[in-house]
């Protein structure tokens, strides 16, 4: 059974693997094999991917994903009709 410290080191390595991290604030906390990822990222694909790639890590118990996604200040939101 990995240790907490082996699961970290898995999640640093995996997420080395995604250029686009580089610039993001992410927080990771191993308690129990128990993965906690805490900050902000560019885009909800990029949350997404986090997500699936983090799902392959051997020996975590569960993953408790509170990552938000920064939305383009480009995209603004429309007025519902009446």
């Amino acid at each position: 059974m990995p240790t907490d410290e082996q699961v970290l080191e898995e999640v640093v390595t995996a997420f080395e693997r995604i250029p686009e991290l580089r610039s993001s604030r992410l927080y990771v906390d191993v308690q129990s094999r128990i993965v906690t990822i805490r900050g902000r990222v560019q885009s909800i694909a990029l949350r997404e991917q986090i997500e699936r790639m983090l799902r392959d890590i051997v020996g975590m118990r569960a993953l408790v994903l509170e990552v938000s996604a920064s939305v383009s200040s480009t995209v603004r939101a429309s007025p519902l009709p009446a």
